[in-house]
């Protein structure tokens, strides 16, 4: 029970969040549980018809995040949770893992949002993006950037860590790998 680690991984749309949370894992051997992945899960099994069926699995997706945290926490796990978490999720999570003792480590993922948009765009374009990500149109920069951190910040809490994820050779910046370490030692 001395591990008590949380890693939030956080931020814009195309930053690599889930990428970061996956390298985290498989490098240090904490599990890493992201939004997208459970939510396209809940999607194969339950479907979805619409907008509002789509959003209701997220909201859903959330729960699922916060119970597998309850989880870890009850054994006093280290882990990652990966999402672009609303600030009403945050605020559940940061009551949470304070009233379990947990160190918190929140990595922001930011970058230039016309980079990300084209990048956005070329995950759809690619045909390898899942259905459930994309029943909101944001072809457009300005429907991009309206439901980005940016335009709509987030009170995070712990220690934060913000990595700029705009340079095209990598999809995040590593350079903070030490701090994550000396996090988890």
């Amino acid at each position: 029970m001395q591990n008590r680690k949380l890693i939030l991984i956080v931020g814009e749309l195309a930053a690599g969040k889930s990428t970061l949370a996956n390298h985290i894992a498989a490098r240090y051997g904490v599990p890493a549980f992201t939004k997208d992945r459970i939510k396209e899960l809940l999607c194969d099994g339950v479907g979805f018809r619409n907008r509002a069926e789509n959003l209701k699995l997220s909201f859903l997706t959330f729960e699922l995040l916060f119970h597998i945290f309850e989880c870890c926490s009850a054994a006093g796990e280290p882990l990652v949770l990966e999402s672009n978490f609303r600030q009403n999720e945050l605020d559940r999570l940061e009551v949470a893992a304070a009233n379990a003792g947990y160190d918190v480590l929140t990595l922001s993922l930011t970058g230039d949002l016309h980079v990300l948009h084209r990048r956005f765009l070329a995950r759809i374009a690619s045909g390898t993006r899942h259905a459930a990500h994309q029943t909101q149109d944001l072809s457009r920069f300005e429907d991009f950037s309206a439901i980005s951190y940016a335009e709509n910040p987030r009170r995070l809490f712990g220690t934060v860590v913000t990595i700029d994820t705009t340079a095209p050779d990598a999809p995040f910046d590593l350079s903070d790998d030490a701090r994550i370490r000396a996090f988890l030692a």
